[in-house]
């Protein structure tokens, strides 16, 4: 005799006698593979598990499209096999609460506009029906009339899908007297009774990359120094130096520190091109010929780094910002805006006699 049942109010929750069945068999792909079928843009049944938690033998899985709900047939054994006893059965959302379950989806709520059942004792078969999503989960149990310690159970989920994925929107370079920002793009998920979303912590970090090409390090953005031709120093940020490689070691430092402390999450510091320029520009005492006063001039890298970073970020290389995201990785290198007018020539009309 074929017994169609629709859902049913909570039984018994004892999960743990298990007389019906003589092994279990794990399903752990669940209700997979739904036709598309959307419903406030989730799709019905596209990860749907079900899992026994005690007694049935599952001996044939059957995924059957039916267009408006998504259907899965299972076969189960008795022992022994030529048992006559007539059983209860029952399809209810579990009373405890978890965290895993969406917030507001209660026990209380209507079970057949979720999930429906048909129960055929002459063919040993269990027919589940999903017709949309649902957000907690669903015990189905089958008693022995004859003895209720006689029993199994089902655990069914619908698992969350994410709908839509992670992401970070990047400002697209550092620009004179704008900011540079990382911005997290949250990922959109189904409802679910099963399955973590991810937290909304981020982290964010900035850091040169050569891209493994040994022509594009850091150290390459820079050339030589100027040096000084005579007894001389060198000043830089205030501080006086007496070799241009300390010079150049603290200008690489400065600059380094300058970049990467411009890229965040709440863009609370905008880049300058003017303050970038002054940490690439020191002042160096040299000698003019016939003359023993010393002249001091300023020089700068800000042409050379600007036009080796370019080519470095042509290559893939260069300052990389990288993001933390919901569990995701995102990075972008970062092109830097070349916001200067440069000297090129100087041409002076002609020789003056009087």
């Amino acid at each position: 005799m074929t017994k169609r049942k629709k859902a049913m109010t909570a039984v018994g929750v004892c999960l743990s006698v298990l007389t019906l069945g003589t092994s279990i068999y794990s399903l752990t792909d669940g209700f997979k593979n739904f036709s598309p079928n959307d419903i406030a843009n989730e799709v019905i049944g596209e990860n749907v598990e079900i899992v026994p938690v005690e007694g049935i033998k599952f001996v044939k899985v059957t995924q059957i499209d039916e267009g408006t709900a998504y259907t899965k047939k299972i076969n189960y054994t008795l022992d022994p096999v030529d048992s006559t006893e007539e059983f209860n059965f029952s399809l209810a959302w579990v009373e405890e609460e978890s965290a895993s379950f969406e917030p507001g989806f209660s026990a209380n709520t209507d079970m057949s506009q979720y999930l429906t059942y048909e129960a055929d004792t002459v063919n040993k078969t269990l027919t589940f029906h999903c017709l949309k999503p649902f957000g907690r989960q669903a015990t189905f149990m089958m008693q022995a009339q004859t003895n209720i310690a006689i029993r199994a159970s089902l655990k069914i989920d619908y698992v969350r899908k994410v709908l839509k994925a992670t992401g970070v929107n990047f400002s697209d370079m550092l620009a004179n007297g704008k900011n540079f920002t990382a911005t997290p793009v949250s990922a959109v998920y189904s409802i679910g009774s099963k399955g973590v979303k991810a937290g909304d912590t981020k982290t964010i970090e900035t850091s040169f990359s050569s891209n493994d090409n040994s022509n594009y390090t850091y150290d390459k953005m820079f050339t030589s120094l100027y040096d000084v031709n005579t007894t001389g120093n060198f000043t830089y940020q205030s501080n006086t130096y007496t070799t241009s490689d300390e010079v150049l070691a603290k200008m690489k430092t400065a600059v380094n520190d300058y970049i990467t402390s411009i890229p965040s999450f709440d863009g609370a510091k905008t880049f300058s091109s003017d303050e970038f320029k002054e940490l690439l520009t020191y002042k160096r005492t040299f000698h003019v010929s016939d003359y023993y006063e010393p002249t001091y001039a300023y020089s700068n890298e800000y042409q050379t780094f600007l036009t080796n970073y370019a080519n470095a970020v042509s290559k893939g290389a260069g300052y990389v910002v990288s993001v933390k995201y919901q569990d995701e990785f995102f990075r972008k290198v970062i092109p830097i805006e070349d916001a200067s007018a440069y000297l090129n020539t100087i041409t002076i009309g002609g020789d003056i006699e009087f």
